[in-house]
């Protein structure tokens, strides 16, 4: 247990997206998972991680709080890009902070592909008073649209407020996740943040087991977008 409260203590120094109720599940998570003689054993399978657990844990972040899951194909031309380049990185000696950075990635562009499928053939922007219309928009677009015109905020995109920050973002998402997603895309967008930057200080021990978690996680979002599509349409 002394090493999984260094774990949560790295994690609580950095973790700036951070929810009530996420050490709790992180304690779940740390207790379902078995490490002894350099080995983890975590839902099912055993990692050879020598004294390495923290730097397992932070590659591997999906595949630990959400479970296996496996590679789709469905979830989009971004996603499926990165998800496609960490699967290149994780076979070659010495990529390892690339290949978290580009597993991260597939949930970061996930959740944006997810915004931009929500937002649906057109997108009504208003802010005091002006309205702009965007035709098959994405959240790309509008962001900058919103950047190039110098909207302040707050902005509505169709009726809602923009999400304009990453933290915005994964806010809006969560009305299509559990808790346990919830935990899993905020602490891997912000792991990926810190890999992006430079600012990361570990030994990452990444795995196909994390990717293929990150695809299951991004492919439920995008099912769930779609399911509330349906419900307003209907």
């Amino acid at each position: 247990m002394l090493e999984y409260a260094k774990v949560m203590q790295e994690v609580n120094a950095f973790f700036q997206y951070r929810k009530p109720g996420d050490e709790e599940l992180l304690s779940e998570v740390f207790h379902g998972m078995k490490y002894a003689d350099g080995s983890v054993i975590a839902h099912g399978s055993r990692f050879d991680v020598g004294g390495n657990l923290l730097g397992f844990f932070l590659a591997n972040v999906p595949f630990l709080i959400l479970g296996p899951g496996r590679m789709w194909n469905d979830i989009g031309p971004k996603p499926l890009r990165a998800q496609a380049n960490a699967e290149r990185l994780l076979k070659m000696q010495g990529m390892n902070e690339l290949a978290t950075l580009e597993t991260y990635l597939v949930m970061e562009m996930g959740l944006r592909c997810s915004y931009s499928k929500w937002l649906g053939e057109k997108a009504i922007i208003k802010n005091k008073g002006q309205m702009l219309e965007l035709r098959q928009p994405d959240y790309r677009r509008v962001k900058l649209e919103i950047k190039l015109k110098h909207l302040k905020q707050p902005v509505t995109v169709n009726g809602e407020r923009f999400p304009y920050s990453e933290a915005e973002l994964l806010r809006w998402g969560e009305r299509f996740v559990n808790p346990r997603a919830s935990l899993a895309f905020r602490l891997s967008m912000n792991v990926r943040n810190l890999l992006a930057h430079g600012e990361v200080e570990w030994e990452l021990m990444p795995t196909a087991e994390a990717l293929s978690s990150a695809s299951q996680a991004v492919h439920d979002l995008m099912a769930n977008v779609n399911k509330g599509l349906g419900k307003l349409k209907g």
